[in-house]
């Protein structure tokens, strides 16, 4: 809540240790203020983000990263790709990463020493994605990572995304307006209506059996299913 002017009422979900959960809903459901709650950047004037059963202000901060939505914007432009992943270890004192990082987010070593302008947005985005992995979260907040990368992009991070998890046994909050996007990563969606969970189901259940008018029209909307469920 802003002021006098609830954003978000009633909204109580968990996500279990490595499991991915999908946020899903239209501009102005109240996504992306879920995503910095979580993220510490905002915080609730009622309620409780807990972690581990921890409130989420005591929780170290490193066990929650977040990727932002503009992977151009979230980094400084000044500054070499070096630079962007060696900020988040001196503030967390931890040994600075290397090329191994830039590897296991699918890109060559050889881009550690270039600036922004000189990667494509795709490129960004795993820089991103790098970054928010070298305080080694349990907990990665995704707010709508892939809405501006072109589709063969969006479905290269998807499959980095799934790897990621697999080999880290991360958890994941994936935020879009997509819901092709959420249910070919997640286990379980949230639907996000007028700052209300409208709906709630397993991700396959949710495509198929769609319960509230709302999300049968988010279903309808989606031009056509364009990613695996895999």
């Amino acid at each position: 809540m802003y002021g006098k002017t609830p954003v978000l009422t009633g909204v109580t979900f968990d996500i279990g240790a490595g499991e991915a959960v999908g946020l899903v809903g239209t501009s102005g459901a109240g996504k992306s203020t879920i995503a910095r709650c979580l993220a510490g950047q905002e915080h609730p004037t009622r309620g409780t983000i807990a972690f581990d059963g921890t409130p989420i202000r005591r929780t170290p901060r490193h066990a929650v990263q977040i990727v932002f939505q503009d992977p151009r914007t979230s980094l400084n432009p000044r500054w070499t790709v070096r630079r962007c992943l060696r900020e988040p270890a001196h503030n967390f004192r931890l040994p600075e990463p290397g090329g191994d990082l830039l590897t296991q987010v699918g890109l060559d070593p050889a881009l550690l020493d270039r600036y922004p302008h000189e990667l494509s947005t795709g490129q960004c985005q795993r820089v991103c994605i790098a970054r928010a992995l070298v305080p080694d979260p349990r907990l990665l907040v995704l707010d709508e990572p892939l809405s501006a990368l072109d589709l063969p992009a969006q479905a290269q991070i998807l499959d980095l995304l799934r790897a990621i998890r697999h080999d880290r046994g991360l958890a994941y909050l994936f935020i879009s307006h997509d819901i092709t996007v959420v249910t070919a990563l997640c286990d379980r969606v949230l639907v996000l209506d007028g700052g209300r969970v409208i709906e709630h189901a397993q991700a396959a259940d949710l495509l198929t059996r769609p319960q509230h008018p709302h999300t049968r029209q988010l279903i309808a909307d989606t031009p056509r299913l364009r990613y695996p469920l895999g």
